[in-house]
C-alpha cells in the first residue's frame, strides 16, 4: 500500500480567514504572532529567547513526565525525551487536544504528528534536543465534546459511535472510563467490515482500556502506543506535582486580571478592524480560573470583591483564595485564557503546533503574555489532510472526477452533474417546455376571460399555481426513476462524498483516529511523519496495489489524465 501526497487546488477556501493569511501573507497578521513560523530565523530567535529568560523547574516537570510516560507504557524514546527536558538548553514543541473517544478526530493524530516532525527539523536546524510533547486536555470537563467518535463504515455511511451524556461538571481526564466502550470497540470493528485490515490497532486499544484508571489514563496509554516510539511524551496537566508548580501562578493571575481582560479586548478590537472574526469571548467577571469541589470543575467570577461559582457553591475572598492556591493549587485550573501561560512556566516551549480555531484565539493573547513575564512562541499551522483510501480512489477513476470536486465545493454537485450527463431525455428541458406552455396558456384564458369577470383572474392564477405545483411534482417523481435507473451512480457518489466530506465537514474534524488506524495501520503513521507541513491542506492518495491513481485530486472538476501532479511527495 502507498500514499502519494497531492496540492488542492482552491484549498485557502477551507481556512479561515486569519489562518489563511498566516499561511500566505503573514506581514498582514504579524501585529498578533511573535513570529514567523514559516521563517527558519523565527524558531533561533525563540530558542535564543528562551535560554535567557525560561525559569522553570526543569528537574520537576521532567521526573514527573517520565513517571507518567513510563506508567502509560511508552517507548524508551519517549522516555529518553522525558528526561531529556530536565537538561538545560532542551526545548520542546508542543501541541494539544482533548482526550476524545478513540483517540478524537484525525486532526489529534495530525497535530502530534507535526509535533514529532518539527521538533526533529528543529534538532537538525538548531543543533540541539528539541522534544515533542502532548498536552492532554484533561481537565476539561465537557464530556459532550468528546463522547462521539465517527467513522466510514463498510457501506459508505458516516456512522456514529457515541456514549451516553453526563453530568456533573467533573474533568473528563478523571472520569471512569464507561463499560459500553467495550462494546463500542466491537462496533467499530463491524463497522468497518472487511476494512478492518488491522486487528492489532483493535486489540492494543482493548488491551489499554483494561488497564486504564480513567478516561485520561486510556487516551494517554493509546496516544503513546501510536507515537511514543517516534519520541512524543504525553502531558496530563493533572500530575499533580506538575500542579504544585502553580502555586506562585494563580495568585499573580487573580492580581493581573484587569490587563488580562485589556489586552484580550483590545485584540479583539484590533482583529474586527481587520476584518477577522473573533474566536475568543470572555465574560466580564470571568477569573480565567476553575476551581474543584467535591470533584466537580466550576469557573470562578468576580462577585462583589469575591470570587463565585454560579452555583453558589463557592465563595472566596481574594485572600482566602491565594492561601489556597499557595497550599493546594491543585484544586485551582485554569480557562483557555491561562492555559498557554501554564505551558510556558512549565516547559521551554519553541513551537506550539495548533489548529484553525487555536490559532484564532491565541491571536487574542499575544501582549496577555508578557503580563507574566512571558512570551508567545512561535505558532505552527499543524498538517492538514484528506485521505483518499483505495476504495474511493476506484469510484473516481471510474467516473473521472477529482477528489477536490467534493471538498472545496458544494459536494452534492457532482452528484447532479453526473446524473444530468446520464439523462438521454432531458428532464428538465422537458419539464421547463410543459411550465411554459402552461403559463401561456393561463395567460391566454385570463385574457380571454375577463369580459366576463375581474375577479376570475385571481381565480385562474390560484389555479395555475396548483397546476404548476403538479408539474413540480412530476419533476421530482422523474428524478426518483432517473436516480433509481443509475441506483449505482447515486450509491459510489454517496460513498464518496462520505468519505471526504462526512457530514458536510472536512474529513479531519469527523473521522476518528483508531478507525483509521485500524483500516490503514501503521503505515498511516509512517505516511505522516514524512508529510511535510507547509500548505493549507492536501490529499493523501492511497492505492492497495501501489501506484498512484490516474485522477488527479488536485483539481476540483473533471481530472487530468496521464498520474500524479508534479511534485507531488511519493511516501512508500
Amino acid at each position: 500500500m502507498r500514499s502519494t501526497l497531492q496540492p488542492l487546488d482552491g484549498a485557502e477556501t477551507l481556512l479561515p480567514p486569519l489562518l489563511r493569511d498566516l499561511y500566505r501573507r503573514f506581514d498582514d497578521v504579524a501585529s498578533f504572532f511573535e513570529y514567523n513560523p514559516h521563517d527558519p530565523e523565527s524558531y533561533q530567535r525563540r530558542a535564543q529567547w528562551l535560554d535567557r529568560h525560561f525559569a522553570g523547574r526543569r528537574a520537576e516537570v521532567a521526573a514527573a513526565l517520565v513517571e507518567a510516560n513510563r506508567a502509560y507504557g511508552a517507548h524508551e524514546a519517549a522516555l529518553d525525551n522525558a528526561a531529556a527536558l530536565a537538561e538545560p538548553g532542551t526545548l520542546a514543541v508542543v501541541t494539544g487536544q482533548q482526550a476524545g473517544l478513540l483517540g478524537g478526530p484525525l486532526h489529534t493524530l495530525y497535530k502530534a504528528v507535526t509535533a514529532v516532525r518539527l521538533a526533529a527539523e528543529m534538532s537538525r536546524h538548531l543543533e540541539r534536543r528539541v522534544v515533542p510533547v502532548f498536552w492532554m486536555a484533561s481537565e476539561d470537563h465537557d464530556f459532550d465534546e468528546v463522547r462521539r467518535a465517527f467513522l466510514l463504515d463498510h457501506a459508505g455511511r458516516v456512522r456514529e459511535l457515541s456514549l451516553p451524556p453526563r453530568a456533573g461538571g467533573g474533568s473528563v481526564g478523571a472520569l471512569p472510563v464507561p463499560r459500553r466502550v467495550q462494546g463500542l470497540l466491537q462496533e467499530m470493528a463491524s463497522a468497518l467490515g472487511p476494512r478492518a485490515r488491522h486487528a492489532e490497532f483493535l486489540e492494543q486499544a482493548v488491551r489499554e482500556l483494561e488497564r486504564a484508571r480513567d478516561w485520561g489514563d486510556w487516551f494517554a496509554r493509546l496516544m503513546a502506543g501510536w507515537l511514543s516510539a517516534e519520541g512524543l511524551v504525553v502531558l496530563d496537566p493533572m500530575l499533580k506535582p506538575l500542579r504544585l508548580l502553580l502555586r506562585d501562578f494563580y495568585p499573580q493571575a487573580l492580581v493581573r486580571r484587569d490587563g488580562i481582560q485589556r489586552e484580550i479586548a483590545a485584540a479583539a478590537q484590533h482583529l474586527q478592524r481587520r476584518g477577522y472574526p473573533v474566536q475568543l469571548a470572555v465574560e466580564p467577571d470571568h477569573a480565567h480560573l476553575f476551581f474543584y469541589r467535591d470533584g466537580r470543575r466550576a469557573a470562578l467570577h468576580w462577585q462583589d470583591q469575591y470570587l463565585v461559582d454560579r452555583a453558589g457553591q463557592v465563595r472566596l475572598s481574594a485572600a482566602e483564595a491565594t492561601a489556597l492556591m499557595r497550599s493546594e493549587p491543585w484544586r485551582f485550573s485554569p480557562n483557555v485564557v491561562l492555559r498557554p501561560m501554564v505551558q510556558e512556566l512549565l516547559l521551554p516551549t519553541l513551537a506550539y503546533v495548533a489548529g484553525p480555531a487555536e490559532t484564532a484565539y491565541l491571536a487574542q493573547l499575544r501582549h496577555v503574555y508578557p503580563l507574566f513575564g512571558l512570551q508567545m512562541p512561535v505558532i505552527a499551522p499543524r498538517l492538514s489532510l484528506t485521505l483518499v483510501a483505495p476504495e474511493v480512489g476506484e469510484r473516481l477513476r471510474a467516473y473521472r472526477v477529482g477528489a477536490g470536486a467534493f471538498l472545496t465545493g458544494d459536494p452534492d454537485v457532482p452528484l447532479r452533474e453526473e446524473l444530468a450527463r446520464r439523462d438521454q431525455v432531458g428532464i428538465d428541458a422537458c419539464i421547463q417546455q410543459l411550465e411554459q406552455r402552461i403559463r401561456d396558456a393561463y395567460a391566454a384564458a385570463r385574457a380571454a376571460l375577463e369580459p366576463v369577470s375581474p375577479h376570475l383572474d385571481r381565480v385562474a392564477r390560484h389555479n395555475e399555481e396548483r397546476v404548476m405545483a403538479q408539474v413540480r411534482y412530476l419533476q421530482r417523481k422523474a428524478y426518483q426513476h432517473h436516480r433509481r435507473t443509475h441506483r449505482r451512480v447515486v450509491q459510489d457518489f454517496t460513498y464518496v462524498r462520505n468519505a471526504l466530506r462526512p457530514r458536510g465537514q472536512l474529513q479531519e474534524r469527523v473521522f476518528s483516529v483508531l478507525p483509521a488506524l485500524v483500516e490503514f495501520g501503521p503505515q498511516l503513521i509512517r505516511w505522516l511523519l514524512r508529510a511535510t507541513p507547509g500548505e493549507p491542506h492536501r490529499l493523501a492518495l492511497i492505492d492497495d496495489d501501489g501506484r498512484a491513481g490516474p485522477f488527479s485530486g488536485a483539481h476540483a472538476g473533471r481530472p487530468e489524465t496521464g498520474g500524479a501532479t508534479a511534485g507531488v511527495d511519493a511516501v512508500p
